[in-house]
């Protein structure tokens, strides 16, 4: 990084076949790694409205947190170019036996 060339970076678990992500996958992960480095956008959203700015909001575990506690971020965060940024939100409690669901979500209620 040092020298800004792009790197990747391939664990002996994904070559040697220990590690138990699917190879499409791991495909996947590692050539859209590659062509994001190379400069190139794997997608790109078409035909939004001007002004207006889309959301995806997104749940995940920090390594090393506490099984109840989660995070949350907004992912895929972009305007209507489609120019965008990631943004973390503060940890959260989430108890899955407490609220019936593994999956954190919003609820429906509009104030």
């Amino acid at each position: 990084m040092k020298f800004r060339l792009p790197t990747q970076i391939v664990r002996a678990p994904t070559l040697d076949g220990r590690d138990r992500t699917p190879p499409s996958r791991i495909a996947w992960n590692f050539f859209t790694a590659m062509y994001c480095k190379a400069g190139g956008y794997p997608w790109s959203p078409y035909g939004l409205t001007p002004g207006t700015c889309y959301v995806g909001i997104g749940f995940y575990r920090s390594l090393g947190s506490a099984a109840a506690t989660m995070q949350t971020s907004l992912v895929q965060a972009f305007d209507e170019r489609g120019e965008g940024l990631v943004l973390r939100g503060h940890e959260f409690e989430w108890d899955p036996n407490k609220t019936g669901s593994r999956s954190p979500h919003l609820t429906a209620r509009i104030s």
